[in-house]
């Protein structure tokens, strides 16, 4: 069982490198796998930051960059009212940002910000994980290539050819590096 399926807030998400992860939050492991969409890349569970804005610091990073609108001799915001009806205001201001934030999160770029996460998970694109080509891939290789190479091909006939040509090459080179016995 994973930590998703028994603690709240832990989901899964997946990417093409361990550094930044583009595709989620998902329920499963085998969402943030098809969401790699056939290629190699990685999963991860994790528990993502809440992204939070805090009025206080709004409001005093307003203060100080506007100093033509506030005086800066108090060394603080220039605020009047009583010490409740101040509280009161940020504590709206607070409710209308946190409103704000929950609304447009979705519009921040912040996925590889983690909380907590497990380590991830390297998946091998499918057509590679199939391994090396058979006898008659190999076959098929070499008529697609060569319909291509007359221009007589679909698309479908393309992708077909490229993948069992990315396939060969793959294995060609791990081949290339393997000591000879």
């Amino acid at each position: 069982m994973t930590k998703a399926e028994t603690k709240p807030g832990w989901v899964w998400w997946s990417g093409s490198n361990e550094e930044f992860f583009s595709n989620g939050p998902f329920a499963t492991r085998d969402e943030a796998v098809d969401a790699l969409d056939e290629e190699r890349g990685y999963v991860i569970e994790a528990v993502p930051y809440a992204l939070k804005f805090d009025a206080s610091r709004l409001l005093d990073d307003q203060y100080f960059e506007c100093e033509d609108y506030f005086s800066g001799e108090h060394g603080e915001a220039d605020r009047v009212g009583k010490p409740e009806e101040i509280a009161e205001a940020d504590a709206e201001l607070q409710a209308l940002i946190d409103a704000w934030t929950a609304k447009w999160k979705h519009t921040f770029v912040a996925p590889e910000m983690f909380a907590s996460s497990n380590p991830a998970e390297f998946i091998e694109a499918p057509h590679i994980a199939a391994g090396p080509l058979s006898d008659d891939e190999e076959a098929e290789r070499a008529a697609l290539e060569a319909k291509i190479e007359a221009r007589a091909n679909s698309f479908e006939e393309s992708s077909r050819f490229w993948m069992l040509s990315d396939r060969k090459d793959h294995f060609d080179r791990i081949a290339a590096k393997a000591p000879a016995s």
